[in-house]
């Protein structure tokens, strides 16, 4: 069992893993980029500037230029708000400065800043302030230039022929700019869709080999011609692979038969693994391969315990199974059990939406008492209390994944309207009349699954005549506490005490509870019934619970209750020295 729960452990990590993106590099990237294309504009402005006979103003074009080529190197060494804010400042001031120098071409150089700004809306959206910041900064630098020109504070440097070459200049440059900006980044998203593309595909081959392995456990045993069984699953993951599409997902249902003392009953489980595609159908996996394992263990033997012990027996065995993965994979399902003689459904529902029984074309829920999921850590898990409904003929029993109710009920609009009425479903029960195959259709007259789905229909034929349980063997109860297997005695005088209320059946289940450490329990039972008030068996054991918990007076006064013509008595009379002795020492 060890290797298995190691493999399935592997297996359900592929799911837990996640990709992380690392946005930072991005920004990096992005930021270089628009740091080489303005350090290039500056590059082809340089020998405009000579030709034009500006010669003064090439100092400060080429202290930019290096500004510029600053950036990279300030993201190398991580220091990346410094390089953005540098470079967003440097652009910003060349700009108001060369606006100054030139006068009215401040006009050319206002579109020439906001298409240089155009790069950061390449950025993440939360950075967007730096476009408006380099659109507000060439704004107000136009205004200003127009301004001081108009009022004639600066010369015009520029004659008409300088003006026409650095107009027609600053055009090329620009769209230079533009159509390198483009290039690049349509260079980059081909990468990064050929990378998703091949991403996608390798996740594919693992979904695909993943749902290969899932399928054989979805398994229907059922060997019952009256019993008429169904399973419906439609995971919310599909994919495509070699032009097929599959699915993915952590549902999971399996059906089979299994013999106690010699009556058959027809198992089933729906259950639903925690996580979405890989995680979920990792722990589906895991689940599906021990009851596989259980339902082949048992093939073919008449199990000597009765089904209430057997549902615990299992439950421990997934709870030891999926504690394994220390609080990363849980499990929710109903397990039960429907007997072939009487169709009673005796089940434990680990924290799984009810089951719900249709009769006369009326649904309803099952009462249970859920428990915690499987694989809560054992300081958590509690034993179940193992709950019963008496099925009729012509009764469909239907199991269910959480899928049947999560809902989108606005899947037509943007914002989300999850259904949160568990009554919704029984209306779906009931109008496809428990046909499965009808619900998926039905769900969608109300709006859209958000969840893996699974259902399991259980049919009891309208033929079938329930067997009239046997009375109780007295011969086997005390053939079981001989051999102490004292629970197995309980689950059979439990089963059978709305039958037969009598002194055997009360006293030998307050002792079965009294061995089990279900000292409370069993004093309750030997205290309220008067059948066991004057039973000679239940005064002993009475006293002996007393005595035990050291209420040695109460001890003394059940023994007491012996009268000396019972044949008991010699052993009454030497529990009764021994109590008495026992007070003695107390009060010395």
């Amino acid at each position: 069992m060890r290797s298995i729960k190691e493999i399935s452990k592997s297996i359900a990590e592929i799911g837990i893993r996640q990709n992380q993106t690392k946005n930072f590099q991005r920004k990096i990237k992005l930021s270089n980029i628009l740091s080489i294309i303005l350090l290039l504009n500056n590059s082809l402005y340089i020998p405009l500037f000579i030709f034009l006979g500006l010669r003064e103003v090439l100092l400060n074009l080429i202290l930019g230029s290096l500004i510029y080529a600053l950036s990279p190197i300030l993201n190398h060494f991580e220091k990346f708000k410094v390089s953005r804010i540098l470079l967003i400042v440097n652009a910003a001031a060349l700009v108001t400065y060369f606006n100054i120098l030139f006068g009215k071409q401040a006009n050319i150089y206002l579109f020439y800043i906001v298409f240089s700004s155009l790069p950061f809306l390449l950025f993440e959206d939360r950075e967007t302030y730096s476009f408006y910041f380099v659109l507000i900064i060439a704004l107000i630098s136009f205004v200003f230039s127009e301004l001081m020109f108009h009022f004639q504070i600066f010369p015009t440097l520029l004659t008409s022929n300088q003006s026409y070459y650095l107009s027609f200049f600053t055009f090329v440059a620009t769209f230079f700019m533009i159509f390198a900006i483009i290039f690049n980044f349509y260079q980059i998203t081909q990468k990064a869709e050929e990378d998703l593309l091949s991403i996608k595909e390798k996740q594919d081959g693992d979904y695909f080999l993943t749902s290969m392995i899932i399928e054989p456990l979805f398994r229907n045993f059922n060997t019952a011609g009256f019993i008429e069984t169904e399973m419906l699953t439609k995971q919310k993951k599909d994919f495509i692979y070699k032009g097929k599409t599959y699915e993915l997902g952590g549902d999971i249902s399996i059906i089979g038969t299994l013999n106690f003392y010699g009556i058959n009953y027809t198992m089933v489980i729906n259950a639903d693994a925690m996580g979405k595609s890989m995680q979920g159908a990792g722990g589906a996996i895991v689940l599906g391969t021990v009851i596989n394992s259980i339902l082949s263990r048992y093939n073919g033997v008449s199990i000597k315990m009765q089904p209430g012990t057997w549902l615990k027996t299992t439950l421990r065995e997934l709870q030891n199974v999926f504690v394994e993965f220390d609080g990363s994979m849980f499990i929710s399902c109903i397990l039960g059990l429907i007997s072939w003689n009487s169709a009673k459904f005796t089940f434990f529902n680990s924290e799984h939406p009810s089951a719900i029984i249709l009769r006369d074309n009326k649904a309803n829920f099952i009462p249970d008492t859920p428990i915690k999921k499987i694989g809560f850590p054992d300081q958590f898990f509690r034993e179940p209390i193992i709950d019963e409904f008496q099925l009729l003929p012509g009764d469909i029993l239907i199991l269910g994944s959480d899928g049947r109710d999560d809902i989108n009920l606005t899947s037509d609009q943007e914002t989300r309207n999850i259904n949160s009425d568990e009554n919704l479903f029984l209306h779906i029960i009931e109008s496809v009349r428990g046909e499965l195959h009808l619900v998926p259709d039905e769900i969608k007259k109300y709006g859209e699954s958000i969840d893996d789905l699974s259902l399991v229909k259980i049919k009891i034929s309208d033929s079938f005549l329930i067997k009239e349980e046997s009375k109780i063997d007295k011969t086997q109860i005390l053939d079981l506490i001989r051999t102490f297997h004292y629970q197995d005695a309980l689950d059979l005088l439990e089963s059978r005490e709305t039958q037969e209320i009598n002194e055997f059946t009360l006293f030998y289940k307050a002792l079965c509870m009294e061995k089990l450490g279900m000292g409370n329990a069993a004093l309750s039972i030997l205290e309220i019934h008067d059948l066991l008030k004057d039973y000679i068996p239940g005064i002993f054991l009475r006293s002996n619970i007393y005595f035990r918990r050291g209420k040695f007076e109460k001890a003394l006064s059940e023994i007491q209750k012996i009268p000396q013509s019972s044949p008991e008595y010699p052993k009454a009379e030497l529990i009764l020295k021994k109590i008495q002795k026992k007070l003695k020492s107390l009060k010395i």
